[in-house]
C-alpha cells in the first residue's frame, strides 16, 4: 500500500542502501528524468545509472567517466544535498537528497520547469523595467540639463541631492561636486540672506515664487526668477523641494525698453501735437518783442523786461525743438562729418564756461569721419561736455576722445571725467525724459534723452560707466 501511494505522488522517489544499489524509484521517477524501466529495478547500482546519464547529455558536454566518477564520489559521502539541473529537453529538475539512519540515502526529484519559467519571465520583466527606468532617468536628465534654468533639489535637512549641468555651472562646480553639500556650502552668504525665508516657507510645504538679483563666482549679476515647489512622503508630510531658477535679465531689459519706448511715444504724440500751435505763438511774442528793443531808449525797461522776455521766447522755441528731437518727430539731416575738428570746435566753444580748477583734453586717433546730423551731433556733445564740467565743481580733468574701427568702420566718442559720479539709482533713470540731477530753472532733464535718441536714430549705441567717488 505504501509503494502504491508512492506511485501516485507528482514527484520522483528513489532510495538507495549503504552499498549505492536501488532499494525502490516509482512510476514517477522513470517518467520525470526518462529512465528506462529496466535500470529503475531494484539492484540497480547507482554508478550504472549515472553513466547512462551522463552518457545521454544529462549532465551536459564532458568527459563521461570524469562525470561518473564525481557523482559516485559524492554519494558515498552520505551527506545532505539539494541541486537543479536542466535536462536536454529543457525540463529543469531540483534534486533533493539526504542520508537515512539505516546508511543509504532518499532522493527527491521535482519537476520545476513552470515555476523557473516564470521566476525568467519575472527576471526577463524586471529587466526591462530596470531598462526602461534607466533610460527614463536618462531622458529626464537630459531634459534637466538642457533646459534654460538652474534646476536642484534639496532633502529636508536643506542638503543638495541633485542639480543640473547649468546650476552647478553658474557656481563653478561640475553636477557631481554639488549633491551631499548644505545650501550654505553652494550659495554666497549675500545669497543665503536673501532665500533663506523662502526655503523656510517651501520647507513647511509651500510653493512660491521670487525675483531676486544674484551675483555669481564668475563676477556675473542677473536679474532671476526663482521658483520652489515641495516635495512630500505619501502621507503629506514634507521632506524637501525642488529649485528652479531662471536668468530673466534679458525679460526685464526688454520689459524697461519697452517702458522707455513707450514713455517716448507718449512724449512724440504731446510734442508733435502741441509743436505747430506753440511755435506759431512763439513766433507772433518773438515778432512783437524785437521791435520794441529798437524803439524804447530807456536801457532799464530794456533790461528788466525786454531782454528777459525776448531770452525767455528763444529758450521756449529751443525747448520745443528739442522735444522734438527727443521725441524722434524731427528729420535728421546726416552729412559726412569730421568728428575730430567737430570735436576740437565744441571743446574750444566749452571751455571758457569750465570751472576754475577743470581742465579739458582733447585726444582724436587719427581723422574719424562719420554720416550723421552735424547739428544734433554738436548738439550732443555739448551735453555731454557741460555734463562733465557739471560733475567737476570743485576741479577735475575732462577727456574727449575718439578713434574709428577700421573693421566696421564705426566711430567711438568718449566723454569722461572724473567727477562724483552717481549711483546705481541715477544710472538707471539717467536717460529718461524730464529726470535731472541737477536743480534750477535752467534744467530740462532732456539732455541725455536728447543724445540717446539722436545717437539709437543714428544707428549707434551709448554706454555709461559710473560709480559713486
Amino acid at each position: 500500500m505504501l509503494m502504491a501511494g508512492l506511485d501516485r505522488l507528482d514527484q520522483g522517489i528513489t532510495l538507495f542502501g549503504p552499498d549505492l544499489k536501488l532499494v525502490f524509484a516509482n512510476s514517477r521517477l522513470v517518467e520525470l528524468v526518462g529512465l528506462p524501466q529496466a535500470l529503475a529495478e531494484p539492484g540497480t547500482h547507482f554508478e550504472t545509472i549515472v553513466r547512462h546519464n551522463a552518457a545521454h547529455g544529462e549532465y551536459g558536454h564532458g568527459d563521461i567517466e570524469a562525470m561518473v566518477a564525481d557523482r559516485v564520489a559524492a554519494a558515498r559521502r552520505f551527506e545532505p544535498h539539494t541541486l537543479e539541473r536542466t535536462r536536454p529537453n529543457g525540463v529543469v529538475i531540483r534534486v533533493s537528497g539526504w542520508p537515512l539512519p539505516e546508511g543509504g540515502f532518499a532522493t527527491v526529484y521535482t519537476d520545476i520547469t513552470d515555476q523557473r519559467r516564470r521566476e525568467l519571465r519575472l527576471e526577463q520583466r524586471l529587466l526591462r523595467q530596470t531598462e526602461d527606468l534607466r533610460r527614463s532617468e536618462e531622458r529626464l536628465r537630459l531634459i534637466a540639463n538642457e533646459v534654460p534654468a538652474g534646476i536642484a533639489y534639496l532633502d529636508r535637512d536643506e542638503v543638495f541631492r541633485f542639480v543640473n549641468r547649468r546650476f552647478a555651472r553658474a557656481y563653478g562646480l561640475s553636477p557631481d561636486a554639488i549633491p551631499g553639500l548644505r545650501h550654505d556650502e553652494v550659495l554666497s552668504a549675500a545669497t543665503m540672506a536673501r532665500v533663506r525665508p523662502f526655503f523656510a516657507r517651501a520647507q513647511t510645504g509651500e510653493a512660491l515664487d521670487f525675483d531676486q538679483e544674484i551675483a555669481f563666482p564668475d563676477g556675473r549679476v542677473l536679474d532671476t526668477r526663482t521658483f520652489l515647489r515641495p516635495d512630500r512622503d505619501p502621507d503629506g508630510t514634507p521632506r524637501g523641494f525642488y529649485v528652479l531658477t531662471v536668468n530673466v535679465t534679458k525679460e526685464k531689459e526688454a520689459a524697461a525698453a519697452l517702458l522707455q519706448a513707450q514713455k517716448m511715444e507718449t512724449l512724440g504724440q504731446l510734442s508733435s501735437g502741441i509743436a505747430h500751435d506753440f511755435n506759431n505763438l512763439l513766433t507772433i511774442i518773438l515778432g512783437n518783442l524785437t521791435p520794441l528793443v529798437a524803439k524804447i531808449d530807456d536801457p532799464a525797461l530794456k533790461a528788466e523786461m525786454l531782454e528777459p522776455a525776448i531770452r525767455a521766447t528763444r529758450r521756449g522755441a529751443d525747448l520745443m525743438r528739442r522735444l522734438l528731437a527727443v521725441a524722434r518727430r524731427q528729420p535728421l539731416e546726416p552729412a559726412v562729418v569730421d568728428i575730430g575738428e567737430t570735436i576740437r570746435t565744441i571743446v574750444e566753444l566749452v571751455r571758457p564756461s569750465l570751472h576754475d580748477g577743470t581742465c579739458i583734453a582733447v585726444e582724436i586717433d587719427g581723422t574719424p569721419y562719420a554720416f550723421v546730423d552735424p547739428a544734433q551731433l554738436e548738439a550732443s556733445l555739448i551735453n555731454l561736455v557741460v555734463n562733465a564740467a557739471d560733475a567737476c565743481l570743485t576741479g577735475g580733468r575732462i577727456r574727449v576722445a575718439a578713434e574709428s574701427d577700421a573693421a566696421s568702420g564705426a566711430v567711438m566718442i568718449v566723454v569722461a571725467d572724473d567727477g562724483k559720479g552717481m549711483d546705481e539709482a541715477t544710472r538707471r533713470k539717467i536717460f529718461e525724459p524730464f529726470f535731472s540731477t541737477k536743480t534750477g530753472t535752467e534744467r530740462s532733464g532732456l539732455g541725455l534723452t536728447m543724445v540717446q535718441g539722436f545717437v539709437t536714430a543714428s544707428h549707434g549705441t551709448v554706454a555709461l560707466d559710473t560709480a559713486p567717488g
